[in-house]
């Protein structure tokens, strides 16, 4: 893993990755997945920016390139041989450009939803981090001349909710793609990430924090249930940046200063099955969405029941199982 021994935020990346799940099951009404893809992208930035202090960061985008296309590759043939299953053989001009776009992991610049969601949905993030990947080296080499971290963090934290303003206003068709998904709005989340740890390297952290993160993590069970009520993608995506950017930085922090101690949150984030969840986070995430609809669909035949609480229980159970396989793979080839 790329977190090495950070067993506490290999946790969080396993409490994200399934909340990010448990969105995708729509029965449950939970609306979590926002808080899971903005934990990714803050630990993206934290885990960018320890990297450009310990080893460098040259080559990160041919890595992510390596990391990424064979997952992505092998969840778009399925995907489309899903599509060719379910009879949707309607292909023209503008099928062809967005399959290339999502084969090319181009989507997540493209603010319409039939083409950041298209295929295997989720692959809109990856697209997204890859652009990380990209900037990674410049915005480093800015973001560590600054002295007052903090502040900065305040300012782009007020930056983004004036943007979600802004984005209030646009024509609704592109309003999820100016809130959720654009890489160039994302790279906010991604900038508080290097920024936190800059100021934990720089300042170190108070441990008045850890009174913090039981209120935290109260506000943030009730907010995902709040946003699982929400009628729209957008209301959903436009409460989770919102309402969520500051806690979140938050309980990051808390995490981090609890890592490796003989505490309560350690307790909670480091025990070996999330971790193990953790381990395996990036090949769930990859998979997760086409073994709910496999799965959905297969009861739906067998049963005339496509999602009750058994069905999204299997698709766990085959997802872990599945990601497993699939990260033992990825390591021998790496290997």
């Amino acid at each position: 893993s790329d977190l090495g021994g950070l067993k506490c935020l290999q946790g969080l990346r396993g409490y994200a990755v399934l909340a990010v799940f448990v969105s995708h099951c729509p029965a449950l009404k939970i609306g979590s997945g926002g808080l899971g893809v903005q934990y990714f992208i803050l630990m993206s930035g934290f885990l960018a920016a320890m990297k450009y202090y310990d080893s460098g960061v040259s080559g990160l985008f041919r890595k992510r390139l390596r990391t990424y296309y064979p997952m992505h590759i092998f969840t778009l043939i399925c995907s489309l041989i899903l599509v060719f299953l379910g009879h949707h053989n309607s292909w023209n001009v503008k099928r062809f450009i967005t399959l290339a776009l999502n084969a090319s992991l181009l989507q997540a610049y493209v603010p319409l939803g039939g083409v950041y969601f298209s295929f295997n949905a989720v692959s809109w993030y990856l697209s997204l981090t890859l652009f990380f990947a990209m900037i990674t080296p410049a915005a480093l080499r800015l973001l560590h001349r600054i002295k007052r971290e903090k502040f900065v963090i305040i300012g782009l934290c007020l930056i983004q909710f004036l943007w979600l303003r802004f984005a209030l206003m646009m024509p609704e068709k592109f309003q999820h793609w100016l809130v959720y998904v654009s890489p160039f709005v994302r790279s906010i989340d991604f900038f508080i990430g290097c920024l936190i740890f800059l100021s934990i390297r720089n300042s170190g952290v108070d441990e008045r924090i850890n009174y913090l993160f039981v209120p935290v993590v109260i506000y943030e069970i009730f907010s995902v249930v709040i946003a699982g009520t929400m009628n729209t993608n957008f209301s959903r995506e436009f409460f989770s940046v919102s309402a969520w950017t500051i806690p979140n930085i938050i309980l990051l922090t808390c995490i981090l200063l609890n890592e490796g101690r003989d505490s309560l949150i350690n307790k909670i984030f480091a025990n070996k099955f999330i971790v193990y969840i953790g381990n395996i986070s990036f090949e769930f995430f990859i998979l997760h969405t086409l073994v709910l609809g496999v799965t959905g669909k297969l009861a739906g035949k067998l049963f005339s029941e496509s999602y009750t609480f058994s069905v999204y229980a299997a698709a766990l159970i085959f997802t872990i199982i599945t990601a497993d396989i699939f990260h033992k793979i990825q390591a021998k080839m790496k290997g």
